[in-house]
């Protein structure tokens, strides 16, 4: 395990001795402890895990002056790090736990979009926000768009965790339509989406094919801000239904970029989207073609609006900038984070963009070979006697039962919930994806006009092994929550003509990986297993995918290939996909 990271913004020393040169021997001591003391006490202390904020420290320290510098600089060391616990212990809002990076983010749009900003000497000192962005207190929206642009890879992820806890109606306060701009184009950009394509997106028009309209009902029905912003009742203007129906369609698919009918499909995401001020109980069925009219909304309608339906391709590409002119505005306004001086012993708070303590632990007939089954003529999820994934919540081995460890319980921050599987190895695959053509081979085939990437993912890989969509690995190889209901539950059942064609790129896809292991003589359906027949742990959040394998999973020959390097930020997947041995 690494040894914690301990960064200090300010150390400052008030010491009360009678002559000059104790003085002087006191720097000389602090000195040492700063350099390299407290990192060896460290060592011998099990910190928490995570990325720990503490904005003052204050510790005084009593020091017998007859016991030599080293006896003095180890006490002072001690000192240091046991008042450290303490505050990490305590329940203090000058205290900021964040599992990783992402969970920063969350916090940060969580508490602006509820009018809270007392964390932001803690978003600053983790490097989310900087000296010269807009005000978190005076700008929410603008501070926002600001930290999202630094991790823009994070920002439709994060979101909608975000919108997952708190709603859509908070975030749409503090955005507005230019703020969901940016936060769409920067969505499309992470995406894959070129400039002209961005653009063309930003302005959905065209006439729309049946196909469209159906994919559209698609990836509504799975997408949770579509969910949210139906239950919010919120009457938006057509610059944020733009935006919304862009991060709708990437969350559901992040392949749609890639489609050339790309604009037509999310602007029939943007027309279902119209009409999410519909009441609960009478909620449009997207799978059908019912429509539903828009009663008197509880929120008003936004301002006047931009409308970004009717604009050019060069217009729409501006778009993103409203956001920009924003921050240019405010941050002509002089903002420092707050600098808290120490006194009285010794302080230690973390530096700029750095944080304090960070451990690293760390009834239909289903086609031949798809599993698939309807009930009452609607998609329903495969009924499989026995699981060949078992779901379970997070492993309680390897638990630290040090003091420090129930610091971080005593916080209520669980990890991602993980789910175990016996065919991680499916995820290896993703190596060998452009190889194959995916996504291109996929999308640009008519029998799949209809079909989002994830559901095809996932019939791909029924295709590969003896296993079902509701396995962990096979959600995850699609960038589905293994937690939620399949792509193979909401959209249609598949075709004969269909699994055919499915099953024609698995066994293309199960050639070429043979074929980089090596292995070409062999059948290449038994290579892919043997590939794929791993125990491991899934650990799913929107937009980011781990995998956690034992170390006697290691394979010399999968290494050697490649196929178990971090496949990760993959565009068309909207994820990045970590693997890791444990």
């Amino acid at each position: 395990m690494t040894a914690p990271e301990l960064t200090i913004r300010r150390l400052s020393v008030t010491s009360r001795l009678p002559g000059a040169a104790d003085g002087s021997r006191m720097n000389r001591i602090i000195r040492a402890v700063a350099d390299h003391g407290l990192d060896s006490h460290l060592r011998d202390v099990s910190l928490p895990r995570g990325t720990w904020c503490v904005r003052r420290l204050d510790v005084p320290v009593e020091l017998d002056l007859r016991r030599p510098d080293g006896a003095l600089e180890r006490a002072w060391a001690a000192a240091l790090t046991q008042a450290l616990l303490r505050a990490l212990g305590s329940a203090s809002d000058d205290v900021v736990h964040y599992d990783d990076q992402r969970a920063g983010l969350v916090d940060l749009i969580q508490c602006l979009a509820a009018g809270r900003s007392q964390r932001s000497w803690a978003w600053s000192r983790i490097g989310l926000l900087g000296p010269m962005d807009p005000a978190a207190d005076r700008f929410p929206g603008a501070a926002i768009v600001a930290a999202l642009r630094r991790h823009p890879t994070d920002a439709l992820g994060v979101v909608i965790t975000a919108v997952r806890r708190t709603g859509l109606p908070g975030l749409h306060r503090v955005l507005g339509p230019s703020g969901w701009s940016a936060v769409a184009s920067m969505a499309l950009s992470a995406a894959g989406a070129s400039t002209g394509p961005a653009a063309a997106i930003l302005a959905p028009g065209g006439r729309q094919r049946g196909s469209d309209a159906e994919l559209a009902r698609t990836l509504v029905a799975a997408s949770s801000i579509a969910e949210s912003a139906t239950r919010s009742r919120l009457r938006p203007g057509p610059e944020t239904v733009a935006a919304w129906a862009i991060l709708v369609a990437l969350e559901a698919d992040a392949s749609v970029v890639c489609r050339r009918d790309s604009a037509a499909v999310v602007a029939a995401v943007a027309q279902l989207l119209d009409r999410t001020s519909t009441p609960a109980d009478e909620r449009p069925d997207w799978r059908s073609a019912t429509e539903a009219t828009d009663p008197d909304g509880t929120v008003p309608p936004e301002g006047p609006q931009v409308r970004s339906a009717d604009l050019t391709p060069d217009a729409a590409a501006g778009l993103s900038g409203a956001a920009d002119g924003a921050e240019q505005v405010a941050s002509a306004i002089d903002v420092v984070p707050s600098r808290e001086e120490t006194r009285a012993g010794v302080s230690g708070t973390s530096r700029d963009g750095a944080p304090i303590g960070r451990a690293e632990p760390r009834g239909e007939e289903t086609p031949a070979g798809v599993s698939s089954t309807t009930r009452d003529g609607a998609p329903a999820c495969p009924i499989v006697p026995e699981r060949v994934g078992a779901r379970s919540g997070q492993s309680a081995a390897g638990r630290d039962n040090s003091p420090a460890a129930d610091v971080a319980s005593s916080r209520d921050e669980a990890p991602p919930t993980a789910y175990t599987t016996g065919w991680g190895g499916l995820l290896f695959l993703l190596a060998t994806a452009d190889r194959t053509g995916i996504p291109t081979v996929v999308i640009d085939d008519p029998l799949f006009a209809r079909r989002s990437l994830r559901w095809a993912l996932q019939g791909i890989a029924q295709q590969l092994l003896t296993v079902t969509v509701d396995d962990p690995a096979v959600a995850a190889f699609a960038a589905v929550d293994p937690g939620a209901r399949s792509p193979w539950c909401i959209e249609e059942p598949v075709t004969g003509e269909q699994a055919a064609g499915l099953a024609t790129i698995a066994a293309q896809w199960a050639a070429v990986t043979a074929d980089l292991m090596g292995r070409d003589g062999q059948d290449a359906p038994e290579v892919v297993a043997g590939i794929a027949r791993r125990h491991a742990q899934v650990r799913y959040e929107p937009g980011w995918i781990e995998l956690r394998l034992r170390l006697d999973e290691v394979d010399i020959d999968v290494r050697r290939a490649g196929l178990d390097l971090d496949p990760g930020w993959v565009p068309w997947l909207g994820a990045a996909v970590r693997f890791s041995y444990v």
